[in-house]
């Protein structure tokens, strides 16, 4: 496609940081780009008018579509897979089935050093960007071996064999 798709966040939760993303991306307002902002899932309703009137406020219509409303899965993994970025900005451990997809697709994908998610990544050497930048690197494209390197890994790390593997592990550990 000849646009980027940036996915902020995965619910409408605020711990999501929405327009802490949005005010670091104002820079690009006007680049060929789609901010995609899945807010279906919890979050209380107050904080979603604020996100979706500040999205609409900085990128317009044309470049922010709110995901208000659930969607079958195979739909929401047709939107993950034309995601070309994806910023996870909490501050805590949210979003992981979200971002094993992406980066397993991959995509680019930001979330704070801090998180224990972040540290996950890289114990399964998954390489994941910094959400505590100021997006800086956010149109370059990912390195193909990096890419590459993502996809084997979560294939290799989260594939049923895996599963099926650690639990025999659990299973005959008292044997």
């Amino acid at each position: 496609h000849n646009k980027v798709y940036i996915q902020v966040g995965n619910s409408a939760c605020s711990t999501n940081e929405h327009i802490e993303v949005f005010e670091k991306l104002i820079k690009y307002k006007d680049s060929n780009m789609k901010i995609i902002c899945p807010l279906s899932y919890s979050g209380e309703a107050e904080y979603i008018e604020q996100v979706i009137k500040r999205g609409y406020e900085i990128f317009g219509k044309e470049r922010f579509e709110p995901l208000t409303e659930f969607m079958p899965f195979n739909e929401y993994l047709d939107i993950l897979a034309k995601t070309d970025i994806a910023i996870f900005n909490h501050r805590r451990q949210r979003g992981l089935g979200n971002i094993l997809t992406l980066l397993g697709l991959g995509k680019k994908v930001y979330i704070r050093k801090e998180i224990t998610t972040w540290q996950f990544c890289i114990d399964h050497k998954l390489k994941v960007f910094s959400a505590n930048s100021d997006f800086e690197d956010l149109f370059v494209r990912m390195d193909k071996v990096v890419m590459r390197k993502n996809i084997e890994n979560v294939k290799r790390q989260f594939s049923e064999e895996k599963l099926i593997e650690d639990w025999e592990k659990i299973f005959n550990e008292n044997e």
